[in-house]
């Protein structure tokens, strides 16, 4: 809490925002009564704001019918990775999108659904940012948490937190438990690669 996280949230908008041709849609999950976010549903069309948890279900039900309708799309056309625009889903705070649902069987299906989509839905031009304070199995599950490619993590309480992301935590270039307020550390899915950086300020604002 307090480390950066809604700091970099706001320059990765700020991205999306300038390179808005590239997405066909933008789907921003904000259950804090959209305050983080509110302010980029404003900006354009392509980016629509959910803040209800009784709507997660709907979403979630949206992404998948469009995810099978891309695949079939793509075996009829031949393709190995979707040549269309993207589709971009942020969530913000992602325990409250399963905690939320004080209905098990309700919250496990939001939660195949979620893994059946950021398992499957890459290829398919879905991009996930997923952010979270914890990383328990409560707060983001290993099955989704492991479908997603690349880490950002900032300071964390304990070693142990960080293997939960890093594995190995003895080859991170800095010390995880002592980074200051907008320090974090960076694993690139794609070539495992990882490093340290120093995040600039960013608000709606700038």
């Amino acid at each position: 809490t307090g480390m950066g996280k809604s700091v970099l949230l706001h320059q990765l908008m700020a991205s999306v925002v300038f390179n808005i041709d590239a997405f066909e849609t933008v789907h921003l999950v904000d259950l804090k009564y959209g305050i983080e976010l509110q302010d980029y549903a404003d900006l354009h069309p392509k980016c629509h704001l959910t803040t209800d948890p009784a709507n997660i279900g709907t979403l979630l039900g949206t992404l998948v019918n469009e995810m099978d309708r891309r695949g079939a799309l793509m075996r009829e056309r031949r393709w190995t990775e979707w040549k269309g625009p993207l589709i971009l889903i942020v969530i913000d705070e992602f325990a409250d999108v399963l905690l939320a649902e004080p209905d098990k069987k309700k919250r496990e299906a939001l939660e195949t659904s979620l893994v059946r989509l950021t398992n499957l839905s890459r290829a398919l031009g879905f991009r996930f940012w997923i952010q979270s304070q914890k990383t328990t199995a409560d707060a983001l599950p290993a099955a989704i948490r492991n479908n997603l490619q690349s880490v950002i993590s900032f300071r964390m309480v304990t070693n142990q937190a960080a293997a939960m992301l890093f594995g190995g935590i003895e080859h991170l270039p800095a010390d995880i438990t002592t980074l200051k307020r907008g320090q974090a550390i960076y694993r690139d899915g794609r070539t495992s690669d990882t490093v340290a950086f120093q995040a600039a300020l960013a608000t709606f604002a700038n």
